[in-house]
């Protein structure tokens, strides 16, 4: 090893004072010429060997002769294997010798029987035994396993078993100081504890990487990195020295990962009846396998390392086998998945379902970025037309909120999807999910060439021209008939409800609006957008009650097929009827699960200001100024000028403004959001009650017959419509503006500054807006 500017620095043995102190004395004891055995067990990495050769080191310096023995799995059972490496130093050696046999528990039967006889019969003669065993150790044969016991009971008899273990806190701090002097902070210490759990092995590997630059807490991802790569490089190394069906073993249960009974991991490592019976227990000899039963790797993340060195046709092969065992022994559709993660294509049919339902439990479980895997894996199977688009669907789904782009294109592929009429319900679903989120550009781009092929008269023709009619944002029609005609008779209930929106839009025909809102609320009737317009028109005819049902349906019915999007729509329509209710606690636990569901940065730039208005809103009603001011007064998204909510975020903007007493900013607000609204064709007071807040800004400001001129706009406008809610409150604006006007008239005359602080405001604006 070298230190930080290249100089040899010699490795300490740090928290082995006491297993030093025993072997120097037995050292001493063999230069008087009395003999010792001992054996020096621990486990892997805990640093057996480095006592030998601490021991080698200090009998060479004394002039003592060495015999030195390595066991080997590979040798295990080969008679004579490890005393054949003893025998010449043996017999040349003419006073003291140290004999030592390093990983003893796979030496082979006769050579653990002989060093047994030594062990017993050297008390006569000047000889210390030092031997080394893994614990704990599974030899690889009942008779290897007596003799080794038998060896371990002579030395804990007559002689000594020396433990080594993983450092503790304070050996790991010894060994950072060590290297790198008694400056190392005590986060640094922790952290390489962590990560190293204390093996001398690893700590040695992470101290030779931090060498040139130094150990810092902040490299704690760094240090979690070297750990996990010098672990895995151990449990390599010891898999490479294995007899080859031993590897093929070692593979096989790495691909099963434990999801396996051991039979059917033989059979995908292609061992035949009964010829792997021994081969499990030799494994957990040498510490590469846990478990029986169900056999897993000891080092989980060394898998992927071990089956790298493969060629691609034999690691394919190997999982496929894993696969169809999988599939034999009926393991669960998340762990099966997993192993069809590794294959390319593999052709049964059930493997697309089992990869589809395991990804609708990881999505349900709040794992979308698994349920991604595995979708992304079903695409590369053989499947039909309607399979596909399902898949895409699910995808699509899956990937709303960590890559909305991604979900636009799958969502967006299943549209323009080359198959017939079978697919046709399809297109609707994916178009549906696409305009929730706000995406109204793709859908109108992409539904106009199916529409073109479409029956009109079928239930996917007509549900898909309602949802293209929808985002025909450039004209501003919201009576423009459909690309393709509707069929006569009653119209399909995607069509009703979005055709009783844009009536209720326009603020007229109130009981046609009624009619067909009804019609649109049906239960179980794709898609959900137009389920969530006409229970917005359900709340605009003041059917209140029938506006939360139909909401309550399509919450319930958009979780099944993981639609965020639509429920968190849903959820915050809700919340605004009963904040027409005065229901304000009802309006805060919706937005807050609707929150949860669709962050922010889930939705389409034209969409991304839908929740923070609707708790701009509710902070309004409740008077919460500040809280409002933190929903509005934000960045908002490139774009969001010309999407479909920025009239009312104009209109929530303008009613900040007005409680801040800045009314000229909000008349400019105010008067900006009127004008886009009328352009689109939108009049109903109750939809959209710009006109109540603008005359508010423009009595403030001293222009009082605008401010009577748009209080008796919106009493007409309401009356017109005919809702009793939107009659009363434009009644109660109207009636003190007339009760004004005289004073009003004279103040225009020059007594305005003076009577300034003491007159009547009108009730223009309303306490609540909704």
């Amino acid at each position: 090893m070298t230190g930080r500017h290249g100089r040899a620095v010699a490795e300490p043995l740090i928290e082995r004072e006491a297993h030093f102190e025993v072997l120097l004395r037995q050292l001493k004891s063999l230069r008087a010429g009395r003999s010792t055995v001992t054996m020096v067990e621990g486990p892997p990495g805990s640093g057996r060997s480095a006592l030998l050769r601490w021991l080698t080191d200090r009998a060479g310096e004394k002039g003592i002769p060495v015999a030195a023995a390595q066991g080997s799995l590979t040798e295990t059972g080969s008679a004579w294997g490890v005393l054949s490496q003893l025998a010449e130093p043996m017999r040349a050696a003419t006073g003291p010798l140290l004999v030592t046999v390093d990983d003893v528990q796979f030496a082979d039967f006769e050579s653990l029987c002989r060093l047994h006889l030594m062990a017993r019969c050297f008390s006569e003669l000047p000889v210390l035994l030092l031997l080394a065993a893994r614990s704990p150790a599974f030899p690889v044969s009942t008779g290897q396993q007596v003799a080794l016991r038998e060896l371990v009971d002579t030395c804990n008899a007559g002689g000594e078993v020396l433990t080594t273990a993983v450092l503790s806190l304070d050996g790991v701090r010894a060994t950072l100081a060590a290297r790198y002097g008694p400056g190392v902070d005590e986060e640094t210490v922790l952290a390489v504890h962590t990560v190293t759990r204390g093996c001398p092995t690893v700590l040695r590997a992470v101290t030779e990487q931090f060498a040139l630059t130094g150990l810092r807490a902040a490299d704690r991802t760094r240090l979690r990195a070297v750990a996990a790569e010098e672990t895995g490089n151990l449990f390599v190394r010891m898999v490479e020295v294995l007899p080859g069906d031993l590897v093929d073993l070692v593979r096989a249960i790495a691909v099963c990962g434990g999801q396996l009974g051991y039979d059917l991991v033989c059979r995908v490592a292609g061992f035949r009846d009964g010829s792997g019976s021994l081969a499990l227990v030799r494994l957990r000899a040498a510490g590469l396998v846990t478990g029986d039963e169900r056999p897993e790797l000891a080092d989980p993340v060394a898998a992927e390392r071990l089956l790298a060195v493969m060629s691609t046709a034999a690691r394919e092969k190997l999982h496929l086998r894993a696969v169809e065992a999988g599939w034999l022994a009926a393991i669960p559709d998340e762990a099966l998945a997993e192993m069809l993660l590794w294959v390319r294509v593999h052709g049964a049919p059930w493997s697309v379902a089992v990869l589809r339902d395991a990804a609708a439990a990881s999505h349900a479980g709040g794992d979308p970025a698994t349920a991604v895997k595995y979708l992304q894996r079903a695409l590369a199977e053989p499947m039909d037309a309607v399979s596909r688009a399902q898949v895409r669907i699910e995808l699509g789904a899956a990937q709303l909120h960590h890559a909305p782009r991604a979900s636009g294109r799958n969502l967006g592929e299943v549209i323009r999807s080359p198959g017939g009429a079978e697919v046709d319900e399809l297109r609707v679903q994916a178009a549906d999910l696409l305009l929730a989120r706000g995406d109204l550009t793709l859908v109108h781009r992409l539904t106009r060439a199916p529409l073109g092929r479409m029956d009109s008269g079928s239930g996917g023709g007509a549900a898909l021209s309602a949802l293209h009619r929808l985002t025909d944002e450039g004209k501003h029609e919201w009576a423009e008939q459909p690309v393709c005609e509707v069929a006569p008779g009653p119209p399909h209930p995607a069509e009703a409800g979005v055709r009783a929106w844009q009536l209720s839009l326009g603020g007229e025909d109130i009981e046609r609006v009624r009619e067909l809102a009804r019609i649109g609320v049906s239960p179980d009737t794709p898609p959900f957008v137009p389920r969530i317009l006409a229970c917005f028109a359900l709340c605009l005819t003041d059917d209140l009650d029938e506006a939360v049902a139909g909401l309550d349906s399509v919450v319930t019915d958009a979780l099944r097929p993981g639609a965020d999007a639509a429920v968190a729509l849903a959820l915050a329509t809700r919340a605004g009827v009963d904040l027409r209710r005065g229901r304000t606690d009802g309006a805060a636990d919706d937005l807050d699960r609707a929150s949860r569901l669709m962050p922010d940065d889930s939705w389409h730039p034209r969409f991304a200001l839908v929740l923070r208005l609707a708790w701009a809103r509710l902070h309004l009603r409740l008077d919460e100024t500040e809280l409002a001011a933190r929903s509005l007064d934000g960045p908002v998204p490139s774009g969001t000028e010309d999407g479909v909510l920025w009239p009312q975020w104009l209109l929530a903007k303008g009613v900040l403004n007005l409680r801040r007493g800045a009314a000229e900013t909000a008349d400019a607000q105010l008067s900006e959001c009127g004008r886009r609204l009328l352009s689109a064709g939108v009049h109903n007071p109750a939809a959209v009650p710009w006109r109540a807040a603008l005359a508010t800004a423009k009595w403030n400001r001293g222009a009082g017959d605008e401010a009577v001129r748009l209080i008796t706009e919106e009493h007409r406008l309401a009356a017109r419509w005919g809702a009793v809610g939107a009659t009363v409150r434009a009644r109660r604006l109207l009636s003190p503006v007339h009760g004004e006007t005289t004073a009003y008239r004279r103040r225009r005359r020059g007594e305005w500054g003076e009577r300034r602080s003491d007159r009547a405001v009108p009730r223009v604006l309303p306490p609540r807006h909704d």
